[in-house]
């Protein structure tokens, strides 16, 4: 069962500086007072829009912890509709900026689900409003956030990962993130499928070497990368990244510039995703 914020008594705990929900069900209500105080705030499994998040973030100017685990929902379809106590639906990059001068830590992340694929390119929100952000020294994303879903990859191609983060990162942690479409199709052995996404990720991590190498996060001292572990399906379709002698390539390579890089597969349907950071 999901939790209303809007029933929550937090217009009369105007000192509270942590709210942590599971569930919510999206129902925002409350004055602007009630947020001055607040430092940390954590949605997981999430129902809450870009427009209640703009709302956060507005009011809430002491704020340095955000974490948003959300559902994808076409958002973007409602964005010039009306919504209850007369709000705009706002965007996803117009709700983050609202962030960027205080949040020192920021976690985003989508629920994996079973999406249908035509779906997948107009709900994924990209995230662009990054290199805003003044003081974000730890920043936890999936991927689909920072390049769309794989028919935008296949049509853009790879972005230059460094020039979408701030400099002011000292630990980043990616997650691959397959929703199930995606799953079943990589679970289907599919070459050409199997060999693009494969070479997108290499040329994904390379390029944040490049980035680390160049200087582009002088104060980066570790990078996660959240590996959905599907390899156990048949180990021979995806055992060259994630082989033990690819992963300690990437350790190498990164250690030779200083960065701690650490590999960690998880259950892409499991809740780790939304683990806290």
């Amino acid at each position: 069962m999901g939790i209303s914020a809007a029933n929550l008594p937090i217009t009369a705990l105007s000192h509270v500086q942590k709210i942590d929900l599971y569930g919510d069900n999206g129902v925002w209500s409350f004055p602007s007072v009630a947020m001055e105080s607040l430092e940390d705030v954590r949605l997981s499994f999430s129902m809450t829009s870009p427009t209640w998040v703009y709302e956060i973030l507005k009011f809430s100017r002491k704020l340095k912890v955000f974490h948003w685990s959300t559902w994808e929902i076409d958002w973007a379809n409602e964005r010039n509709k009306k919504v209850s106590w007369g709000y705009r639906q706002k965007g996803l990059n117009e709700a983050l900026l609202q962030g960027a001068d205080t949040l020192e830590t920021l976690h985003l992340d989508t629920i994996a689900g079973d999406y249908a694929p035509e779906m997948l390119p107009r709900t994924c929100q990209i995230v662009t409003c990054l290199p805003s952000f003044k003081k974000l020294y730890h920043l936890t994303i999936d991927l689909t956030k920072l390049f769309g879903s794989w028919s935008h990859r296949k049509r853009n191609g790879l972005e230059d990962i460094p020039v979408l983060l701030p400099k002011s990162l000292r630990t980043l942690q990616l997650i691959e993130r397959l929703y199930a479409v995606q799953e079943e199709t990589l679970m289907s052995g599919d070459p050409q499928t199997v060999g693009f996404h494969e070479t997108w990720l290499e040329t994904m991590l390379f390029r944040c070497f490049e980035g680390c190498r160049e200087g582009r996060w002088p104060e980066l001292r570790q990078l996660r990368f959240r590996a959905a572990d599907i390899g156990y399906y048949d180990p021979i379709k995806l055992v060259g990244r994630r082989s033990s002698e690819a992963i300690d390539a990437y350790k190498a390579a990164f250690a030779g510039v200083g960065i701690d890089f650490v590999w960690q597969e998880y259950d892409n349907f499991d809740r780790p995703p939304g683990q806290r950071p």
